[in-house]
This record gives structure tokens, C-alpha cells and sequence, in this order.
């Protein structure tokens, strides 16, 4: 989790009301790219996040608290997702965009069909350089069901960086999400090499797949899932369905 403090020159610019001295640490990013703008928002500060934005800082600059896993995502949207709703809404009233990537993370279907219609079910989040982050990665991070569904159903693509999409799924044990995106052809082979998998389950045809009972961890192997085995002769999967002891 990230941790917040202001650092001491910060603490000096409060204290005055001729504005920052040093206006680059306004919007100085931490691990993750995380502003104190943004933990302000995550954890609900208004009188904090109020003296920020008055000073300048930018409420569209985003942050993840595990961006190893997690998509990067604005203060406005991390605000709504913590249930910060003064917050959220003091950022919506200083200029913070509810854009296709917010709208997908917060399962916020009608907002986010008016940017599908305005051609974004692919667009290329401009916060990732490293892989392509789409609309449907964030619906997949956000464990909104219905908001992935209605991105595959308007032509989301499935195999873009389709072995995080599986493991963030997996990640949050969502039977749905998890056969949800089997479904549309995502590979669990391109998945990433090692998950914690929790309880749920989904069947694949003619092969069960489920998540194991208790807290595992599962080598996806080039061939699928369900070939990784114990010492039984089932598939991590299997017990969990009761298909095997």
C-alpha cells in the first residue's frame, strides 16, 4: 500500500498563502507514478486535495497501488472506486475527465457505450508504455463483468496482452471474467508464468477448470491450464469442482 507524507517543504507551502516555492513537488510522482494528488483522492483527504488543486496540481495525472498488476488510473477514478464521493466530485468539478478507461475500470455502462460509439473498444491507454493497455484491461482490473462484456461485444480484442488480462482475472478469483475471456479466445498459455489462483470455477469443454480451494500457486504451461497436474493425476483445477480427491 502506499504510504502518504508530505514532505517538509510541502508542510512550508501550506503554511503560506503566497503559493508553492517549489511547484515541481505539486505534482512530483512516487512509486507507481502515484502524485500526492492521487492518495489524496485514494484515501478521501478533501481539505488536502482541495489546497492541491489549488495550487496547480493536475487531476489527470494517474497512479496505480500495484502497477505491476494494475492499470494506471486518475485521481477521479481511484476517488469513486474508494468511495470518496465529495472527492470525486470536487475533481469532477475542477476539470477531471471521465474518459473510456475510467468508465470501463468503474463499470459505468451507458458512459463508457458513448465512447465505444465514438470508435474507442481498442484505444491505446497513453499512461502504459510497455504493453498495450486497452479499455478491456481495465474493465478485467476494475472486476467488472458487464463492462468487459459489452467492450468484447463491440469488437474489444481479446488477444492484446491477453495473458494479463487472464491473470488479473485470476488474480481476483472472477469465474466469470475468467470464462468470459476463454471464451473469446484468450490463451492461457501467454498468461503470466505464476498466479495466485482462489476459489472458483469454469468449465472448459470436455475439461473441468477450476481454482483450487485453498491458496496456489498454478504454472500455466505452453498447451493450457488444465495439463498441469499433481501428484494425483488431476489438474490443479479439478478439486475444487469436486471432480477429484
Amino acid at each position: 500500500m502506499t504510504r502518504f507524507s508530505v514532505p517538509p517543504m510541502m508542510r512550508g507551502m501550506a503554511r503560506t498563502s503566497a503559493g508553492p516555492e517549489h511547484p515541481r513537488l505539486i505534482d512530483q510522482r512516487g512509486a507507481d507514478g502515484v502524485t500526492m494528488l492521487w492518495t489524496a483522492a485514494r484515501r478521501g483527504r478533501l481539505a488536502l486535495v482541495r489546497w492541491l488543486v489549488a495550487q496547480g496540481a493536475d487531476v489527470e495525472i494517474p497512479g496505480s497501488a500495484v502497477h505491476a498488476t494494475q492499470v494506471m488510473v486518475s485521481p477521479y477514478c481511484i476517488a469513486m472506486r474508494s468511495r470518496r464521493a465529495e472527492v470525486a466530485r470536487y475533481l469532477l468539478d475542477h476539470g477531471a475527465q471521465v474518459d473510456v478507461f475510467c468508465t470501463a475500470f468503474l463499470g459505468l455502462l451507458d458512459a463508457l457505450a458513448a465512447h465505444i460509439a465514438e470508435g474507442l473498444a481498442n484505444a491505446q491507454s497513453p499512461h502504459e508504455d510497455f504493453h498495450p493497455v486497452t479499455p478491456l484491461h481495465y474493465a478485467v482490473d476494475g472486476g467488472s463483468v458487464a463492462a468487459a462484456r459489452l467492450l468484447l461485444a463491440s469488437g474489444a480484442d481479446v488477444r492484446t496482452s491477453g495473458g494479463r488480462l487472464l491473470t488479473s482475472a485470476a488474480s481476483q478469483g472472477s469465474i466469470e471474467l475468467v470464462g468470459l475471456l476463454l471464451d473469446q479466445g484468450a490463451e492461457a498459455a501467454r498468461a503470466i508464468t505464476r498466479v495466485t489462483l482462489r476459489n472458483c470455477g469454469y468449465l472448459v469443454p470436455h475439461k473441468p477448470l477450476c481454482f483450487p480451494t485453498e491458496s496456489a500457486a498454478l504454472r500455466l504451461e505452453r498447451g493450457g491450464a488444465a495439463r498441469a497436474t499433481r501428484s494425483s493425476g488431476c489438474t490443479a483445477w479439478q478439486p475444487a469442482l469436486g471432480r477429484c480427491r
